[in-house]
C-alpha cells in the first residue's frame, strides 16, 4: 500500500493539442499535490502502521487516490520519538469513485418560475 498526505489540489486546462494530451486534449484535469509516507509496504487496514519519515513530494492524477485515511501524531515507544499511525478503514469494496457531472444543461433560470 502507498500512504501520502494531499497537500494540494490543483486544477488545469489542457491545451487543444491531440498530438500531445491524445484523448485529454482541450479538458479540465485535477491533479493532487502528495507527500508520500514511508510505511514499508504495509497495509494500515490489515496492520498497525507508523511512520517518521516522508518522501519527495509528487503531483499524480487525482483519480490515482483510491481511498482517504487519517493519520494521529504519537510518541514514544522503543524510539521515543514522534511518529505517525495511520486509520484505514478501507476495504477492498469500499473504493473512491470520479463521476463527471455535466453542467452545461443546469438552466440557471429555474429558480425563477
Amino acid at each position: 500500500m502507498l500512504y501520502g498526505r494531499v497537500e494540494k489540489v490543483i486544477q488545469c486546462q489542457l491545451p487543444d493539442d491531440p498530438a500531445t494530451f491524445g484523448d485529454f486534449s482541450g479538458k479540465l484535469r485535477l491533479f493532487a499535490y502528495i507527500t508520500p509516507c514511508k510505511t514499508d509496504g504495509k497495509d494500515a487496514s490489515q496492520e498497525l502502521t507508523l511512520y517518521h519519515n516522508e518522501t519527495t513530494p509528487i503531483i499524480t492524477d487525482l483519480t490515482t487516490i483510491r481511498a482517504v485515511v487519517g493519520r494521529v501524531q504519537t510518541t514514544g515507544g522503543m524510539t521515543n520519538r514522534k511518529q505517525w499511525g495511520i486509520i484505514d478503514r478501507s476495504t477492498a469494496l469500499v473504493r473512491t469513485a470520479f463521476e463527471h457531472e455535466d453542467l452545461s444543461d443546469v438552466d440557471d433560470d429555474d429558480d425563477d418560475e
